[in-house]
């Protein structure tokens, strides 16, 4: 009998949520798909450590795909990467996984969590930061969402109905900063891109619905390990203090936790 096995595609998963979202769904037996935004970013995602396999049939894979440079990227059939299982470096399609003669890799997880965030005042903000803000929070995910929908319809209606995986589920990273009724100056653009992404999210979970799909977002309080915190001016700072004050704040540990449990909880 072919087994299928889960595979998840995380971006941003270089650093900070997205490389804790990664390690964790590596610990968990998940084969990941790591994308980051360049050839040096990925460089540094160390997924070829033992450590970071639970079973023989466990795969990695990095890919260099820049987001901002949408919709340019979409284009491209093959993006660079790293397959840490066949040890070589190289150009890969994004959903032409592992091949294996008794194993069927199939994308059941995607997770939207690449984000530029933003220090200025929109009235200081140049076109060419918002262009690649959007790009990268909002435009982007939404294509990696409707690139990787139709892998996974096609992927349940060939799929034989007694094989045991979880629901296909897409997680989009979204922020406080875009549902809270508290503003922060300075965050202006960022936070509409969220708010964008949230919106949309609710509305295409809508759409998929009768294809047993899950897409849900989540809206992390402040993370303190993250850039967003960072760079402000003094304003912007203590209205971050005040949110941070009423909401909380959190690891990208406890994320990865979040992601992992809405994940499992798909079956």
């Amino acid at each position: 009998m072919t087994n299928v096995l889960p595979v998840a595609i995380v971006t941003g998963a270089s650093r900070g949520i997205g490389k804790s979202i990664v390690n964790r769904l590596s610990r968990e037996g998940i084969s990941c798909i790591a994308i980051a935004s360049s050839k040096k970013s990925i460089e540094g995602i160390k997924l070829d450590d033992p450590l970071m396999l639970i079973h023989e049939k466990q795969r990695h894979r990095s890919l260099a795909i820049d987001l901002s440079q949408w919709p340019q990227w979409t284009a491209s059939e093959k993006h660079f990467g790293i397959d840490y299982h066949e040890n070589k470096s190289g150009y890969f399609p994004l959903y032409d996984m592992w091949k294996d003669s008794d194993t069927i890799y199939q994308p059941t997880l995607l997770v939207n969590c690449a984000g530029i965030t933003q220090q200025s005042l929109s009235v200081r903000t140049d076109v060419d930061t918002i262009t690649k803000l959007m790009n990268v929070n909002f435009m982007s995910s939404v294509s990696l969402t409707n690139m990787t929908l139709k892998q996974m319809i096609k992927n349940r209606k060939r799929t034989r109905a007694d094989t045991r995986t979880n629901r296909p589920c897409i997680i989009n990273i979204c922020s406080v900063l875009a549902t809270s009724d508290l503003t922060v100056p300075g965050t202006s653009v960022y936070a509409a891109s969220k708010a964008a992404l949230s919106q949309y999210t609710k509305v295409v979970a809508q759409e998929v619905n009768p294809c047993n799909i899950a897409i849900v977002s989540i809206s992390p309080g402040l993370v303190p390990a993250t850039d967003m915190l960072k760079g402000l001016e003094c304003d912007g700072q203590s209205h971050l203090q005040k949110l941070a004050s009423t909401f909380g704040t959190c690891t990208p540990e406890q994320i990865a936790s979040q992601v992992w449990d809405i994940y499992n909880s798909t079956e």
